[in-house]
């Protein structure tokens, strides 16, 4: 919710804790505790933008064989398979 403002962040903190804390929070707190907590918030935005990405399994690739295929008649009987390459 980084272009959220203050009105939608108190709508969806509400939302979610609302019924079962019993407690809501105005636009005002959230106000303030974004002022309160900005440096920690610059810094936890930057660690996220240049966070390494994490390591994923290589791609596989998947190989298709045409649906239909010549025989020597020149008929074209249908046909499926695929496979995995690594």
């Amino acid at each position: 919710m980084p272009h959220a403002g203050c009105r939608s962040i108190a709508d969806i903190c509400n939302r979610r804790f609302a019924a079962t804390r019993k407690v809501t929070v105005g636009k005002t707190f959230v106000h303030q505790t974004l002022q309160r907590h900005d440096y920690e918030i610059q810094v936890l935005r930057r660690r996220l933008k240049h966070a390494k990405p994490i390591n994923v399994p290589r791609n596989l690739i998947w190989e298709w064989i045409s649906p239909a295929r010549p025989t020597v008649r020149g008929v074209f009987i249908r046909c499926s398979a695929c496979w995995i390459t690594a």
